[in-house]
């Protein structure tokens, strides 16, 4: 995580001519390396006494960027949701997020560039936002000027208008792990308990789903890429709660994707890989 000492790094010598002959070179190498780069200057000078100069950049990565922890949203608006999370050790120096929203199931606006988190301390807040609309964020820890963790997934949609605060304080039943991880992504609504298991996880040709929370009313299933693109839309019965999918019929190749089932007041998003 730094600092490295400045005898660890090995600037090498730099090449230089002159007409007058060179008396001799010089640099600026601080004691110590912080994460990120640092421009280390240096300086010829010829018999004469002129000089002239040039940069050589440094950098330092961190060995390990740590993720984000336990990262869910809360006091979730019309118009706003505030994230937040426990530090990514090691290594984390800031923490920096984007969004995007569903345009329609499986269409996604393109996402926002990555800002600094806006605090105070390990949180953020996303303003600006439309009522009702379903949102996807990522999360991850920067570790110095040079190096950013792996992208922390998750979802949330905002309330109608009219609309009471949603609340979620409760950071141990929102655990999410990076991409590469494969970690199950779920966001829930204020009312009865919603639950979707998938297995087997990694999956080959069959996906086996059972939900629960959504014995009411129909619902949709979605199933996504990780770019959001769509691959399966269907409607199913308040008595479909446990149902079958063949992978292999629809010429799902490897990779991470998402499933997703939402009645209209509530939802759920879970993420699976498919290993050839």
């Amino acid at each position: 995580c730094g600092p490295v000492p400045s005898s660890e790094i090995n600037l090498g010598s730099p090449v230089t001519s002159d007409n007058c002959g060179v008396a001799g070179t010089s640099n600026n190498a601080p004691p110590t390396y912080a994460l990120g780069v640092k421009n280390v200057k240096w300086t010829v000078t010829d018999l004469s006494g002129n000089t002239n100069t040039c940069i050589q950049k440094v950098t330092i990565k961190a060995g390990s960027c740590g993720t984000p922890q336990q990262v869910y949203q809360t006091d979730i608006t019309q118009t706003s949701a505030k994230i937040k999370w426990n530090a990514g050790v090691p290594c984390a120096t800031d923490y920096q997020l984007r969004i995007r929203y569903e345009i329609s199931p499986g269409i996604w606006s393109s996402w926002s560039g990555w800002n600094n988190h806006s605090g105070p301390g390990l949180e953020h807040l996303f303003s600006g936002l439309s009522p009702n609309r379903y949102y996807h964020y990522q999360i991850r820890s920067k570790c110095g000027s040079a190096t950013n963790s792996n992208s922390i997934n998750a979802w949330f949609t905002t309330l109608p208008s009219g609309g009471s605060l949603q609340k979620n304080d409760d950071p141990t039943s929102r655990i999410y792990k990076d991409q590469e991880q494969h970690e199950n992504i779920s966001q829930g609504f204020v009312g009865d308990p919603t639950s979707l298991f998938v297995s087997p996880n990694p999956a080959r040709e069959i996906l086996f789903l059972h939900f629960s929370g959504f014995h009411l009313a129909e619902k949709q299933m979605t199933l996504m890429d990780v770019q959001g693109k769509l691959i399966l839309n269907a409607k199913l019965q308040a008595t479909e709660n446990e149902i079958e999918i063949d992978l292999h019929k629809l010429n799902v190749t490897s990779g991470i994707y998402f499933i997703r089932i939402s009645n209209g007041t509530k939802q759920i998003t879970k993420q699976f890989i498919v290993e050839k």
